[in-house]
C-alpha cells in the first residue's frame, strides 16, 4: 500500500451527493468515469442539475418553473434496458434529459443481473429524491422483485418495453430526446469517411487495372514515364494511407482524452495493490501492475486487470461505509465493499488480492486510512466469473488473466478498421509496382495499419503470461490504470 497526501481536487474534483456516476470503464471509456458526473447544485439562488461531461463541460437544468419540474424512473426506454432510465421532464411534460441506469450504476454493466438479484444499491432513486422534485416511480410496473426465472424477466421485459412505447406514443418529441450516455461510439462521420475512401481506393485500384491493361500491348510502352499511369497509382495510394490515419487520429484523440483525465487526478491518499496468494492460481503480469483499490477524498476507486475504474461515492446515501470480509464455511472468500445497509458494491476474492504474504496488513493500513471499519462476516459461497450472480462478479478474478488479451477497444476503430487498409495497400503496391512512390505509401499504409496492432497483441502476451510464484505487486506510485488498457 501507498500514501500520499491528497493534492488538489481537479478530475476527481467533490460534487454534492447523491451524485450520479458512469458505469465502470476501461479505455476509452475511463475518461467518462473519472470526471462525468450528474449531481445538484444549490450553491446559486435556486436549485440546479449540473450534467457534467467527460471533458468537464457542464450543463444546467433549473429545477422548478422553466426547467424540470419532475422526475419518472422509468422502467424499460430508450437506451436504457431493462433499468430503465431516470428521466428530466419540464412544464409541458417534454424530456429534458433522460439517464439510463444501464450507464449511469458504476456496478452494473448489465441488467439483467441485476434485476435477478434485487439488492441493486439504488443511485437513482437517492439522486431523483435529492433534487427535491416530484418523483414517479415506474419501475416496479415493469419487473417486481427478484430472483425471477427467464420467462418472468422476459414477460416483464415485454411490459417494460411496452409501457416505454406508450409514453413516446404520448409524447412524440421523445423519440427525438437525446439519451445521456457518455460511452464511445464510432462516430457517424468516420463511418461515412472509411466508406467513402474505401469506395475511392476501389475505384482507383480498377482504374489503374484498366489503364495498364490498355497500354501493356504497346511496344516501348514505359509505366514508369507514364503520367497516367503514376498519378492513378499515387492517388490510390494515398486514399489507402488515409484510411489508417483517420482510424489513429480517433484512437490518438481517445487517449489525449485518457491521459489528462489520468494525469489530472489528485494524489490519491492511499492505494492498495493486490497481494495474490499461490493458492489463487497463476496471476499475470497485467494483474500486479493495474489492479489497485485507490482513496480519493470523495471517491473509492476499485480498477481491475484490464485497467476498469469503478468509481464509488464515499458518502450519500448509496456511499460506501465499510469494508466487510466475507467467509464461507471458515475460510475467507472475497471484501465487500459495502454501504449503511449492508449492499456490497464490489467484490474483490480474497485469495488474488489479500491471501499472499502483507495482504491482512496492508489491508488493514488501508482501512485505517480510509476511516473505513473492517468487519468480518459470513456469507454464502459465490461461482467465479460470468456465472456470479450480480454483485457478486468480481471485479476481477486472476484466474480470467488470459482473457485479456482478447480485449478490443469498444466504441474506436478495431481490426475491421484497420484490416481492410491492410488488403488495398497490398493491392496497390502490386499494381502500383511501377511507381516507386506508390509502392512506399502503400506499404506505409499496411505498417500503419498492422504494425501497432501486431506491437501490441505481442505486449499483451508479455503482460498475461503467468508471474512468478509468489510475486506480488510492486509498491507503485499513482496507478493510472494502465496505458490504453493493453
Amino acid at each position: 500500500m501507498s500514501a500520499g497526501q491528497a493534492g488538489p481536487e481537479r478530475s476527481a474534483e467533490a460534487v454534492p451527493e447523491p451524485a450520479l456516476r458512469p458505469v465502470e470503464a476501461r479505455f476509452p471509456d475511463r475518461a467518462a468515469a473519472r470526471r462525468a458526473r450528474v449531481y445538484v447544485d444549490r450553491s446559486g439562488s435556486g436549485t440546479a442539475i449540473v450534467i457534467r461531461d467527460p471533458r468537464g463541460r457542464e450543463r444546467r437544468i433549473t429545477a422548478g418553473p422553466g426547467g424540470a419540474t419532475r422526475v419518472v424512473l422509468e422502467a424499460g426506454s430508450a437506451g436504457g434496458g431493462l433499468l430503465g432510465s431516470l428521466v428530466l421532464r419540464g412544464e409541458a411534460d417534454q424530456v429534458l434529459a433522460r439517464l439510463p441506469r444501464v450507464s449511469w450504476q458504476p456496478e452494473s454493466p448489465d441488467d439483467e443481473s441485476v434485476l435477478d438479484a434485487g439488492q441493486a444499491a439504488d443511485d437513482a432513486a437517492g439522486f431523483a429524491a435529492a433534487t427535491g422534485l416530484p418523483v414517479t416511480d415506474d419501475r416496479r410496473a415493469g419487473h417486481a422483485g427478484g430472483g425471477r426465472g427467464a420467462g418472468d424477466r422476459a414477460r416483464g421485459g415485454a411490459r417494460a418495453g411496452r409501457q416505454a412505447a406508450a409514453a413516446i406514443a404520448r409524447h412524440p418529441k421523445d423519440k427525438q430526446s437525446a439519451v445521456v450516455s457518455f460511452r464511445t461510439t464510432l462516430p457517424a462521420w468516420f463511418l461515412v469517411a472509411r466508406a467513402l475512401l474505401a469506395a475511392a481506393a476501389a475505384g482507383l485500384l480498377i482504374a489503374i487495372l484498366i489503364d495498364a491493361e490498355l497500354r501493356s500491348g504497346k511496344p516501348g510502352h514505359s509505366f514508369a514515364s507514364d503520367g497516367t499511369y503514376q498519378a492513378l497509382a499515387l492517388a490510390c495510394a494515398v486514399v489507402v494511407l488515409a484510411q489508417p490515419l483517420l482510424a489513429w487520429a480517433l484512437i490518438t484523440r481517445a487517449w489525449r482524452l485518457d491521459r489528462a483525465t489520468g494525469r489530472a487526478l489528485p494524489e490519491p491518499a492511499a492505494t492498495l495493490a493486490p497481494h495474490p496468494a499461490d493458492s489463487a492460481g497463476p496471476t499475470s503480469p497485467r494483474f500486479l501492475r493495474t489492479a489497485s483499490l485507490r482513496l480519493f477524498p470523495a471517491d473509492l476507486v476499485a480498477t481491475g486487470e484490464a485497467g476498469e475504474e469503478r468509481w464509488l461515492p464515499r458518502s450519500g446515501p448509496t456511499g460506501v461505509t465499510e469494508l466487510a470480509r466475507v467467509t464461507v464455511r471458515g475460510k475467507p472468500s472475497r471484501l465487500e465493499l459495502r454501504t449503511a445497509d449492508g449492499r456490497p458494491r464490489a467484490v474483490l476474492p480474497w485469495a488474488a488480492w489479500f491471501g499472499g504474504a502483507g495482504g491482512e496488513q496492508a489491508l488493514a493500513g488501508f482501512a485505517a486510512l480510509a476511516g473505513l471499519p473492517l468487519r468480518e462476516a459470513e456469507g454464502p459461497h459465490i461461482p467465479e466469473g460470468r456465472e456470479a450472480i450480480w454483485p457478486y462478479r468480481p471485479l476481477q478474478f486472476a484466474s480470467a488473466s488470459a482473457a485479456a488479451s482478447r480485449l478490443s477497444w469498444r466504441g474506436l476503430p478495431g481490426p475491421a478498421s484497420l484490416g481492410i487498409p491492410v488488403i488495398y495497400g497490398i493491392f496497390t503496391a502490386i499494381a502500383g509496382a511501377a511507381s516507386p512512390p506508390a509502392v512506399a505509401i502503400a506499404l506505409a499504409a499496411v505498417l500503419a495499419s498492422a504494425g501497432p496492432w501486431f506491437a501490441g497483441r505481442l505486449l499483451r502476451r508479455r503482460l498475461d503470461r503467468p508471474a512468478q510464484p509468489g510475486k506480488t505487486a510492486p509498491q507503485p506510485g499513482p496507478r493510472r490504470g494502465g496505458a490504453l488498457g493493453l
